[in-house]
């Protein structure tokens, strides 16, 4: 699994996030503005804009002991894009920087019967993946692993 920081942010007086993110192709000013308009708590709770254009939104999550750490799932998506891009926006202790953490899965072989495990409780911030092979490996055997 590949973790890449693309953007960072600092809290602004509104409530939401300034930042940059930063990419090969990317590189936009960006605002997550609050999301006054919530009718449920499971509407976003900021929209994702660079100038005057939504190009995403950003959902609450918890993560952590208890979930007593706060994140944000966020979708940008583009015309451009092949599909929507997923990243996570992680406040840092202080509360008022954050980063922008995008994760690529490892691709798998299809005979490849490893299976990955991803926790919510990353140490450095970001999501963190682990392989457990199973312990007959199935493929020798000609079975399930």
């Amino acid at each position: 699994m590949t973790k890449l920081t693309i953007g960072t942010f600092k809290l602004a007086r509104d409530g939401g996030w300034e930042g940059e993110i930063r990419s090969l192709l990317m590189n936009l000013r960006v605002r997550l503005a609050p999301n006054d308009d919530r009718p449920n708590a499971n509407a976003p709770a900021f929209h994702v804009m660079t100038g005057s254009v939504r190009i995403g939104e950003a959902w609450e999550g918890r993560r952590g002991p208890q979930r007593s750490r706060l994140f944000y799932r966020v979708s940008l998506d583009d015309p451009f894009l092949p599909g929507p891009l997923s990243a996570a926006l992680f406040p840092r202790e202080d509360g008022d920087t954050a980063q922008l953490v995008w994760t690529r899965l490892a691709t798998r072989r299809p005979d490849d019967h490893s299976n990955v495990v991803v926790s919510d409780e990353p140490s450095d911030g970001g999501l963190q993946a682990s392989e457990s092979v199973g312990a007959s490996r199935g493929a020798e055997a000609g079975g399930p692993a």
